[in-house]
């Protein structure tokens, strides 16, 4: 049972995900994951949620959801690891921000809101805080994710 979940902090023109939206986490170590998992389960969010363990698969999907025919479910809050084979990170965000750019830029789409985006690293400091705040990542959390 989760005691004190993570806290999300938020910048204010950022609206918060709703129930019905994707929650993406991408991490390469099992463990992690697997915390992330009981944390989703605990909050009884299991349905809304996919994992993934490297870069590469959380932009293929977010690629697949935004070129669906069909309505797909929004993406509302995606949790990304700094250092991930393939694609770290600050790759998957720079991509995933240049797709939903794109659909606005051709009118397509135009409502849908980019997810929120936080970090969980290991390598946390001020400095990197700030650069991720300049880029719009919404919260960076430190490493080992805890059920605490």
């Amino acid at each position: 049972m989760v005691q004190n979940p993570p806290q999300i902090i938020m910048q204010e023109q950022t609206p918060a995900p709703t129930l019905n939206s994707e929650i993406l986490f991408v991490d390469d170590s099992a463990m992690n994951l697997q915390v992330a998992k009981n944390l989703i389960q605990d909050l009884n969010l299991t349905a809304h949620a996919r994992f993934f363990v490297n870069g590469q698969e959380i932009i293929d999907h977010v690629r697949k959801t935004l070129q669906s025919s069909q309505e797909p479910r929004p993406i509302g809050l995606m949790v990304l690891d700094m250092q991930m084979p393939i694609k770290n990170g600050l790759q998957v965000v720079q991509e995933v921000k240049a797709m939903y750019n794109g659909l606005k830029v051709r009118g397509q789409r135009a409502d849908l809101q980019e997810p929120l985006i936080v970090f969980n690293t290991a390598f946390s400091s001020k400095g990197l805080r700030n650069y991720l705040k300049q880029i719009n990542v919404q919260h960076c959390l430190d490493k080992p994710l805890s059920m605490e």
